[in-house]
């Protein structure tokens, strides 16, 4: 705070200003490459006279200048800015934590990103022993403590970028984790077992609350662009999706993530023994025991030890079942099998989201009862 107000009387210039503590970028727009260089010059060295009259430096190590367009035939052209020398010229420049490139892509970015939320998977992997690991709980919150805030970090910037894909493969091994579900699980199964809602909503969900805030407070660096949105609508623009336009389409549409999420969870057709509703919270049998969490939600996706899923793998040599069933699979074990009867009634309770004390005396004796079975 107290730099800013030291650095306020700072000189307006031809090219828009945005800076953020000790951190100024400079952004100027032409079609003439020699235009540009001329205003960013001229600019760069009014502040920098303006910050040696205030005892100030220039720290021309950290100063980089860089060419945002889609001109191919142009794209090993360098820009050449002065100021008590030549600035380099980066393809890649790093500003606030989000690594830029010419198109606007992000893919350095994401790149960069994927391998931070790779390490901080690997700590939340330790927690999640098969025998011995963490409530489910807890990995929930670890996660988004440990990924999801750096996976969502800047994410309206890059969140309409192509390469979002490559992301979106860690966060769901993340998902996987939490509900201890194995990889050939069906991606839409695993935001409701980890109470987690896809990582494209939540990106959504981020833009919208930015664009709100830009919308309300005029002083937003953001303001003037949620007004002009409409006229960006129909202009070219540097990028096929820009902010402004995406977060208009959020704020008509009434964007809400849990109604997203449901709605999204309607044209998904889940197995049958699976009986958990989407919500932003974990599901019924969180509680229990990491090894019986895992147990239950390989139950639920179908896809586990089963008979179906061995044969499929090529570890078993058939698919039929002990109890002569053509085929061993996780609706059989729920529904059908006549062993597990007791334990059905249990499971059910689980996922119908209820509580199996108020029928276990019944549930007995339907046990004891042969003529049930």
């Amino acid at each position: 705070m107290l730099f800013n107000i030291y650095i306020s009387e700072i000189p307006d210039t031809v090219s828009i200003q945005y800076g953020y503590a000790d951190d100024l970028a400079l952004l100027f727009s032409h079609k003439c490459w020699s235009q540009v260089e001329d205003v960013l010059s001229l600019d760069m060295q009014r502040i920098a006279e303006y910050l040696s009259a205030w005892r100030l430096r220039l720290s021309t190590a950290k100063t980089t200048c860089t060419a945002f367009h889609l001109n191919n035939r142009e794209s090993s052209r360098k820009l050449a800015v002065t100021v008590n020398g030549t600035i380099p010229y980066t393809q890649n420049p790093a500003y606030l934590g989000v690594t830029l490139d010419r198109q606007l892509t992000f893919r350095q970015h994401l790149e960069g990103l994927c391998c931070k939320v790779k390490a901080s998977k690997c700590l939340l992997r330790l927690l999640a022993g098969s025998t011995w690991g963490a409530h489910a709980s807890v990995l929930r919150t670890s996660a988004l403590g440990l990924v999801y805030t750096a996976a969502e970090y800047a994410a309206p910037a890059w969140c309409r970028s192509i390469h979002t894909k490559k992301l979106d493969v860690a966060l769901n091994d993340t998902l996987r984790i939490i509900s201890g579900c194995l990889k050939p699980t069906r991606r839409e199964l695993l935001p409701v077992l980890s109470g987690n809602p896809p990582a494209h909503l939540h990106r959504d969900h981020s833009t919208l609350k930015l664009a709100l805030q830009a919308q309300l407070n005029t002083n937003h660096p953001l303001h003037t662009l949620s007004i002009v949105h409409s006229f960006l609508a129909h202009s070219a623009c540097i990028h096929d999706a820009p902010f402004c336009r995406h977060a208009a389409v959020l704020i008509k549409s009434g964007f809400n993530i849990l109604e997203s999420l449901r709605a999204a969870w309607e044209s998904a057709t889940p197995p049958a023994q699976f009986l958990v509703t989407p919500a932003v919270c974990l599901p019924s049998g969180s509680e229990l025991p990491r090894s019986l969490w895992e147990a239950l939600n390989r139950l639920r996706t179908g896809v586990g030890r089963f008979g179906k899923c061995l044969y499929r793998w090529s570890i078993l040599d058939t698919p039929k079942c002990i109890c002569g069933a053509e085929e061993q699979s996780a609706n059989h074990l729920t529904f059908f099998h006549p062993t597990f009867l007791f334990d059905r009634f249990k499971c059910l309770m689980l996922f119908t989201n209820l509580h199996f004390s108020s029928i276990i005396q019944h549930s007995c004796m339907e046990k004891k009862c042969s003529g049930c079975l």
